[in-house]
């Protein structure tokens, strides 16, 4: 996870922390400015016990937009369903999924594992490995997968008992990638209902928090910089 992202997690628990302690404190009589450094927001309800009717209200509004904001934008948890993904990803693999990062920083790169909504039912969410960017022409030639007529991708995410031969061609558009599961004879992918458009991606792994044998943060190695064989 970026500095960036850390630091954020940090203002927006401090934020809380920090305003439920304004919010539930106590009046000090012995402090008659007590009541002049409260929040606007809270001057009319102060009691004369020091304690405002409105402060739970706000605590829960508050708590609610932190969190509501952070699913949407920042990261959401994941639970993986199959084995298209093995041996990286197995069923029932809990996840966190970083949305930070293609919603503000940059768009997806060749190589990342990313979560996405089904395009022939968004409702149902997918984990596939990002093999073709967009404009790019994507030709499958058995194992071989070849990029612009120019390249072949060396994938080293792949055993040979997943791999199944495949014959495909197809030019993806502006905002299209195509995708395909590690575990190739186990996975529905680009090679059957189409390119992925970058409308329904939602965010890349980043955590992995069960099986507890297996927790672990997704570096950049992870998502592997695919290389490639001239």
């Amino acid at each position: 996870m970026s500095d960036f992202v850390k630091n954020l997690f940090e203002i927006i628990f401090d934020i809380i922390k920090g305003t439920i302690n304004v919010l539930v404190r106590k009046k000090d009589n012995s402090n008659p400015d007590y009541e002049s450094t409260a929040p606007e927001y809270l001057k009319d309800g102060i009691n004369e016990e020091g304690e405002s009717p409105l402060r739970w209200v706000v605590m829960i509004i508050i708590t609610v937009v932190a969190v509501v904001g952070i699913r949407v934008y920042i990261a959401k948890p994941f639970i993986v369903s199959g084995v298209s993904m093995y041996p990286a990803f197995d069923s029932w693999h809990y996840l966190i999924i970083d949305q930070y990062t293609y919603n503000f920083v940059r768009d997806p790169e060749r190589g990342e594992v990313v979560v996405f909504k089904y395009p022939g039912n968004p409702e149902r969410f997918f984990i596939k490995r990002i093999i073709g960017l967009p404009n790019e022409k994507i030709t499958i030639d058995g194992y071989k997968v070849i990029i612009n007529d120019k390249f072949e991708l060396n994938e080293p995410y792949i055993s040979d008992e997943k791999k199944k031969r495949t014959t495909l061609e197809i030019q993806l558009e502006e905002d299209e990638y195509f995708v395909m599961g590690d575990n190739r004879k186990e996975s529905s992918d680009s090679r059957y209902w189409g390119p992925l458009k970058r409308e329904f991606i939602v965010g890349r792994t980043l955590i992995r928090l069960f099986p507890f044998t297996k927790i672990d943060l997704f570096h950049e190695e992870f998502n592997y910089k695919v290389s490639v064989k001239r």
